[in-house]
């Protein structure tokens, strides 16, 4: 019985991670097709099944400043942040997302944020010798 257990259990753990995948992979074709409304419908289905992917959050937050909803781009990188406090990319777009909202000085902080995680970070040196002080 044991065994007929731990052979579900593994079963549904690969179904799950292979429907996660699928998903995850519709949201990057729709995100890369420039569908920016159905890729976070995509990625918002990724969230439910794994409530800590990270990724799907930031391309969620990407999204939303490709669609000029800077406010929630700004929550959507807070938890990729908090879920993966090492990711330099979700710094830089939430400095962009600050400066779309003229929170310059916390857009700095992240792009020097940026920079400290993942030294040589072009688009965010580039933004810190254009935009910051």
């Amino acid at each position: 019985m044991k065994l007929f257990f731990k052979i579900f259990v593994l079963f549904f753990c690969f179904q799950a991670s292979a429907q996660i995948d699928k998903k995850f992979d519709e949201g990057l074709i729709k995100f890369m097709d420039k569908d920016f409304v159905n890729a976070k419908l995509a990625f918002k289905e990724v969230i439910k099944l794994d409530p800590k992917n990270h990724e799907s959050y930031y391309y969620i937050g990407v999204c939303n400043i490709k669609l000029n909803f800077y406010k929630e781009s700004i929550a959507d990188f807070d938890k990729t942040i908090e879920l993966n406090p090492k990711y330099a990319k979700a710094y830089y777009n939430r400095g962009v997302a600050k400066f779309h909202l003229s929170e310059n000085e916390s857009g700095c902080l992240d792009f020097r944020k940026a920079v400290e995680l993942q030294p040589g970070y072009d688009e965010a040196i580039k933004s810190i010798m254009r935009f910051c002080k």
